[in-house]
């Protein structure tokens, strides 16, 4: 999450929300990282931030693969489970952008992407707004996702679907 001086640190409390979304013990709520992770994982280095090795984990990118490589798996996946559905879609893009691949039946609540950090309990209230109204939330804006996705799967009757970061492969 942090690149250099090009992007500020995160804040403790997303530090500690990402903590809490891979400490959840639900077997329904699927963990994903990078796959070069895996050995650090599985010596014990990400142990203090709830990474397990003896935890089955999705590989983050596999979203993104699919997207780059077979793009015809994703969206026979999105017109199958998205498009018809009524879902909320959370992005740092445009709503042009996301109903190009998501289509228009889609709720939206565009993120400034420079200052979301200060804006957490207001785009879960957005988001709260929906619950009980749509199947699942859409995210496409990974270190969000991660951190605001504990507080949806413990107080929100939706599902949630990170694509991690295929709406920006599209520009």
């Amino acid at each position: 999450a942090v690149n250099g001086n090009t992007e500020k640190k995160p804040p403790k409390f997303i530090l500690k929300s990402l903590e809490k979304c891979m400490s959840i013990e639900d077997p329904l709520f699927l963990k994903a990282i990078p796959s070069e992770f895996a050995e650090d994982i599985k010596n014990g280095v990400f142990t203090k931030f709830g990474l397990k090795n003896n935890y089955n984990y999705c590989d983050a990118g596999t979203f993104d693969h699919y997207f780059n490589n077979k793009k015809e798996v994703i969206d026979i996946f999105i017109n199958h489970y998205i498009k018809d559905s009524n879902n909320i879609v959370l992005s740092f893009h445009d709503k042009k952008t996301i109903q190009k691949i998501f289509g228009s039946n889609q709720h939206i609540i565009s993120v400034p992407y420079n200052s979301y950090y200060d804006k957490m309990d207001s785009i879960y209230d957005q988001i709260a707004e929906f619950d009980g109204k749509v199947d699942s939330c859409i995210m496409d804006c990974p270190l969000l996702a991660t951190a605001i996705a504990p507080k949806i799967w413990e107080n929100l009757s939706m599902s949630i679907i990170d694509f991690g970061k295929i709406v920006t492969s599209t520009k």
